[in-house]
Order: structure tokens, then C-alpha cells, then sequence
């Protein structure tokens, strides 16, 4: 009785882990397809304000470079110091990069910010 309460328990505890589990990797894809999206339809009125035309393929390839590196060295942090914390500290450095996106005042600080984004986005 007591071995079969004890499962009936762990199973429990496994399928609530499972629901986090989904939940936060939602969040993330979530953050994906909204960078994705918002920054593609949004980039030629961003890059008219700011007046950096000569610079705009900057822009996407600070992020894309950042992200792809960052990949292999978040595999290792994660076996480091475990895969929750990485994920975590990533979410919150593409929140970060993020709103630092939005409050650039030129093209080179954009881009930076942009590549801020990419790291977060590479954890």
C-alpha cells in the first residue's frame, strides 16, 4: 500500500514538472515568433527613424550571429549549472535586450541591444 502511494505521488510530481515544463517552453516560443514577427514588419519604419539605411542588414545579422555562437556555450553552461538556470537567465536577457531594443536612440545602439537580444535568445 504504502509503495503504491508512494508512485501514485511521484507520478503526480512528474506530471505537475511536465506542465511547467510546457508552460515555460511555450514562453519561450511565445518570445520567438513575437521577435520574429515584430521586428521583421517593423524594421523598415524603425530603420527610416533612425536614419541608418547603410547599416540595416546590421541589424539582423547582430542577432542571428550572437544566437547561432551563443548556442555551443549555453549547451556547456547548461551541464554546468543546469539547464533551469540557463533558461531562465536567458529569458531574461532577450526581456532585457529587448527593452533596450526600444529605448535606442541610434543604429549602432540598436544594433548592440540587438545583439544583447541574440545572446538571450541563444540561451
Amino acid at each position: 500500500m504504502k509503495e503504491q502511494a508512494a508512485i501514485q505521488t511521484s507520478v503526480a510530481n512528474i506530471q505537475q514538472k511536465r506542465g511547467i515544463l510546457i508552460t515555460g517552453l511555450l514562453v519561450a516560443m511565445l518570445f520567438g515568433a513575437l521577435d520574429g514577427t515584430i521586428v521583421g514588419t517593423a524594421l523598415p519604419r524603425i530603420v527610416g527613424e533612425l536614419g541608418g539605411l547603410s547599416m540595416m542588414a546590421w541589424l539582423t545579422t547582430a542577432y542571428m550571429l550572437t544566437s547561432t555562437t551563443i548556442v555551443p556555450i549555453a549547451g556547456k553552461l547548461a551541464d554546468l549549472f543546469g539547464r533551469k538556470s540557463i533558461y531562465i537567465s536567458g529569458l531574461a536577457i532577450f526581456i532585457i535586450g529587448s527593452a533596450l531594443c526600444g529605448m535606442a536612440d541610434t543604429m549602432t545602439q540598436l544594433i548592440i541591444f540587438r545583439a544583447i537580444q541574440g545572446i538571450g535568445a541563444g540561451l
